[in-house]
């Protein structure tokens, strides 16, 4: 996965008990690292500038694991155990739900440009807007929206992920 910036305000972006790489301000542009599990480390609600020992950078490091238990090193070892059976799980249940989301996103980058969500100011906000606005207008016109002929579920989806994508990848 490699080293994520930390920016110090919300809640720390890994679970509890998941094991982890954490990089830690010392003052004066020096680091220390450590890795565990350790939550005695101050993941912190500092804006600007850290402190000392305030985690600035994490890398959440591989738990793999082979379902039947078999040595990563035997013959027939898979090491996807509890990873997302996005086949099975996603495309087999979902493929329309899929096809949706992906014809908002090609609708969206005929519109604007692809990725250009990634530069929106305040993008936080106005994307959980569109969210609750496609929400409301699925009540009141029914299922499919009045500009793009398309579900509004689709793009209740859409700019759900790009909301969650804001709330937890940028500053």
């Amino acid at each position: 996965m490699g080293r994520i910036k930390w920016f110090g305000h919300g809640d720390p972006p890994v679970a509890y008990d998941e094991k982890v790489r954490v990089w830690i301000y010392m003052g004066e542009d020096k680091e220390d690292e450590a890795v565990g599990t350790d939550w005695s480390w101050d993941w912190g609600d500092w804006e600007g500038e850290p402190t000392v020992g305030c985690i600035i950078a994490y890398e959440k490091l591989s738990t793999e694991s082979d379902p039947l238990g078999r040595n990563p090193k035997e013959a027939g070892a898979k090491l996807d155990a509890g990873k997302s059976p996005v086949r099975r799980g996603l495309l087999e249940y979902f493929p329309r739900a899929c096809l949706a989301v992906a014809e908002i996103s090609q609708f969206g980058a005929s519109k604007y440009t692809w990725k250009g969500w990634e530069t929106v100011p305040d993008g936080i906000d106005r994307y959980g807007d569109a969210v609750v606005r496609h929400i409301c207008n699925a009540a009141i016109e029914g299922p499919i929206t009045a500009d793009s002929k398309m579900q509004h579920a689709a793009h209740e989806a859409w700019n759900g992920y790009i909301h969650a994508t804001w709330r937890t990848c940028r500053p």
